[in-house]
């Protein structure tokens, strides 16, 4: 099974150089149907940055908060279950 994932990479005043990343609930036979599904997603949020920013910035409270980088992607899963 293929799933789709979103990775942050940050800085921020009390840490060094972070990674987060989120996966999408849906699970995908084919990795043509989940670069699919994270095309439409990329194109649904436009510029995820600027977006990604604003709201990590609300929610961790931190002045110093950076994105640095983001990237979505397919993973799969070797077992054939979702990831």
């Amino acid at each position: 099974m293929w799933k789709a994932i979103f990775v942050l990479f940050m800085t921020t005043s009390q840490t060094p150089v972070s990674t987060v990343m989120g996966v999408f609930p849906q699970s995908f036979t084919s990795e043509r149907a989940c670069r699919a599904f994270v095309d439409l997603k990329k194109e649904e949020m436009g510029d995820a940055g600027d977006v990604l920013a604003r709201v990590a910035t609300s929610h961790l409270a931190d002045p110093e908060f950076k994105l640095l980088n983001h990237k979505m992607s397919c993973v799969v899963d070797d077992s054939g279950d979702p990831a």
